[in-house]
């Protein structure tokens, strides 16, 4: 049985343009499916959570979304109710399927999700912050503080953002947010525990950030080498003494491919960050007005079974 939770704002609109030609498919096919349209935040965690209350191996609950409507699936999934996952990526930055090399196009993906061949178990992490109560949250691709989580934010938060998806230009509101966010940006002095042993401390750090997945903010290659089923985390602080340098991760496509100045990874399974000046943060790419200067966050090993 198949239970679709669909966000139909995804990608500016494109959730439901490309969910009601997804329909007519899974229809056409004979299958047997309910499908739960998320009306706004936090939706898609409920839905989740209902349906992976009980255990049932013959369960697929696909996400048709971006990033954000997954990570709220896997933050509100029943881990242990042994269900299986798949994955219609129609967000604008798709890190997740870019990182697991998922196909971006909606009618070729839902023949994988009806007709699954091949399956991958993932880690997801868990994110605890707030300087008052703590909070828990699990993610899926990334989570961090500094200049990567106001790069979110600031896309998040465009007041062109539908303008330009209109135009046919929705890459440009991420460029936007990545120049708003360099200008703006302000090192801090900080440090990373890594498996409460080891302590390594920076003077100019413009983001700490803790990869599971290879890239973030719609394609920021952070931490290429990450392995989202090997149990640990990709621990990344960029931190360097001039603010310029910085810029080559930001607005140089070819970053992936090449050493990034200034940029330390560090392979743990827990990590503790600190960062001397209050920062906002981000997890999945979801970014908060909320700042904070510190985050504890764990890798939860191969939970999460997932259609490839």
């Amino acid at each position: 049985m198949y239970y679709f939770i669909v966000n139909p704002r995804a990608g500016n609109g494109a959730g439901l343009k490309a969910w009601l030609k997804l329909e007519k498919s899974i229809i056409r096919r004979g299958i047997n499916y309910e499908a739960y349209m998320t009306d706004s935040e936090g939706r898609a965690r409920k839905f989740a959570a209902r349906l992976s209350r009980d255990r049932d191996p013959e369960k697929i609950i696909a996400v048709v979304g971006g990033d954000g409507t997954f990570s709220e699936v896997i933050d509100g999934l029943n881990v242990d109710a042994d269900v299986t996952l798949g994955y219609i990526p129609v967000g604008v930055g798709n890190d997740l399927a870019r990182s697991l090399r998922i196909s971006a196009s909606p009618g070729r993906q839902i023949r994988r999700v009806l007709n699954p061949r091949a399956y991958r178990l993932l880690d997801y992490g868990v994110a605890t912050y707030g300087e008052g109560k703590a909070e828990h949250r699990r993610f899926i691709v990334s989570s961090g503080l500094g200049l990567d989580a106001a790069i979110s934010y600031a896309e998040d938060h465009s007041p062109l953002k539908r303008l330009f998806t209109r135009l046919n230009l929705r890459r440009l509101p991420c460029f936007l947010a990545r120049l708003n966010a360099y200008v703006n940006a302000r090192p801090s002095a900080g440090y990373v525990l890594l498996d409460r042993v080891k302590r390594v401390e920076f003077n100019n750090i413009y983001f700490l950030s803790a990869q599971l997945q290879p890239c973030e903010c719609g394609g920021l290659y952070i931490a290429p080498r990450a392995d989202a089923s090997d149990g640990k985390l990709d621990v990344c602080v960029l931190s360097h003494s001039s603010k310029r340098e910085i810029s080559s991760i930001l607005f140089n496509l070819r970053a992936r491919f090449r050493k990034i100045p200034g940029m330390r990874v560090y392979e743990c399974r827990e990590v503790h960050l600190h960062l001397d000046v209050p920062q906002l943060f981000h997890i999945d790419g979801e970014g908060s007005a909320e700042l904070v200067t510190d985050m504890d966050i764990n890798c939860i090993p191969r939970k999460i079974r997932i259609i490839v």
